[in-house]
């Protein structure tokens, strides 16, 4: 009799468990079908190609004025010389004139100079992903603005401050007037290890942003002039705050220096380069992200092109020995159901663009981009998030790749 239930128990189980498994790979199969439909696949990765494979983005963009160029991780070459060729394609297809990057802003300015031909070699100091990918943006931008007249050269931004160095000699070089006193203060902050400021040191700062406040709005300055004590006075801000408080500032600061940016240019247009949890138009994290902010402020002039990838390896900071280390490392395929790279990965093009607003047309794809799953998001160090996300609430469009390799040497 026990025998007997036991293959009754293990037959009743076994009728379960096999067609849902029968039931999932079938509806496995459906969705890759239909998302195969969709796809765009991504001919090169070579900036220097022509854009034929990628001109139906002409008509798509036309209209927008901010188009976020978002990264699934901070060290990946595929991402980057994709990202490149966007650039060159938004940059002579359709005009832009202004980039801003998750970067320092006085940075920035350094490389501003040299695209310009202000000064003949790069300046590279803290706050720019100076890599092998990015050198060759840049010299592109260069050769480009080479042959331009003063109003058509591009410009490039950093949409914040890293600290309290750079944006100081930005200010004690450009704004005159500063009393002695103020001067004294801001080289002692200049000069102190971020670790070693003291209270007193902030709030001295802080008295003393006050009066530059005061000097850059009563005297006749260039809006940059206020625009640079403003980056002061958010890093201040930021450091008296918690550090859960300050990822949500950083989003917020980032948002408010992308629209004085925009506000510089004569066309209204800007590209923004930044981590896809930073472009999104929803929460990924518990703060609001700088993309949530732009579509609030745009609505339908904002749009949002994320990275995405399935396997490779990436560079990153990892501890090792205890001691942090740029790295290559090798993150395996997506194996789970609950992922989008699971999908992704076994559509008929490696390599491939994905409209996810064209893709919703279709009720079973509309279903699958908007449930919550999780995505692949690694930041500057090597774990990755597990939060999961509405592609589709997220994201315009999507560039993913199969297999990737570290970006090149910093």
């Amino acid at each position: 009799m026990t025998y007997r239930l036991f293959v009754f128990f293990f037959l009743v189980v076994a009728s379960l468990i096999v067609p849902f498994k029968a039931e999932s790979q079938v509806d496995t199969q459906d969705i890759v079908e239909r998302l195969n439909h969709h796809i765009v696949p991504i001919q090169t990765f070579n900036p220097d190609s022509s854009f034929s494979d990628i001109s139906f983005l002409e008509s798509l963009l036309k209209e927008k004025e901010i188009i976020a160029l978002g990264e699934g991780t901070h060290g990946t070459h595929e991402f980057f010389r994709y990202k490149d060729k966007l650039i060159r394609f938004l940059v002579t297809k359709l005009h832009f004139k202004a980039i801003a990057f998750e970067s320092d802003f006085a940075a920035l300015m350094s490389l501003d100079d040299y695209i310009n031909g202000r000064l003949t070699k790069p300046r590279f100091f803290g706050g720019f992903p100076a890599g092998k990918e990015t050198r060759e943006i840049l010299e592109w931008l260069r050769a480009y603005n080479g042959s331009k007249p003063e109003k058509e050269k591009v410009h490039i931004y950093g949409l914040e401050a890293r600290g309290f160095g750079n944006i100081i000699q930005v200010v004690l070089d450009s704004i005159s007037n500063i009393s002695a006193p103020s001067k004294a203060v801001l080289q002692k902050v200049a000069t102190t290890v971020h670790s070693s400021l003291t209270k007193k040191d902030i709030a001295a700062l802080d008295s003393t942003v006050s009066s530059l406040k005061m000097l850059v709005t009563q005297e006749y300055r260039p809006a940059v002039h206020v625009h640079y004590v403003q980056l002061l006075e958010q890093e201040i801000a930021r450091y008296l705050r918690s550090e859960k408080d300050r990822l949500g500032m950083r989003d917020k600061n980032m948002f408010e220096n992308a629209c004085w940016i925009q506000s510089q240019t004569d066309n209204n247009k800007l590209i923004i380069w930044a981590h896809n949890g930073h472009v999104s138009k929803s929460n990924i994290f518990w703060q609001d992200p700088l993309g949530k902010h732009l579509d609030k402020k745009c609505g339908s002039k904002y749009y949002v092109i994320a990275t995405d990838m399935n396997h490779g390896k990436v560079g990153v900071m990892a501890k090792r020995n205890k001691e942090l280390k740029y790295m290559d490392i090798y993150y395996p395929p997506v194996s789970s159901t609950r992922s989008y790279e699971y999908y992704f990965s076994k559509c008929f093009s490696s390599n491939f663009l994905l409209d996810l607003s064209e893709a919703s047309g279709d009720s079973v794809l509309e279903t699958f981009l908007n449930e919550p799953k999780e995505m692949r998001l690694i930041g500057g160090t090597e774990k990755p998030s597990d939060r999961k996300l509405s592609m589709s609430k997220c994201f315009d469009l999507i560039a993913f790749f199969d297999k990737t390799t570290a970006a090149g040497s910093r």
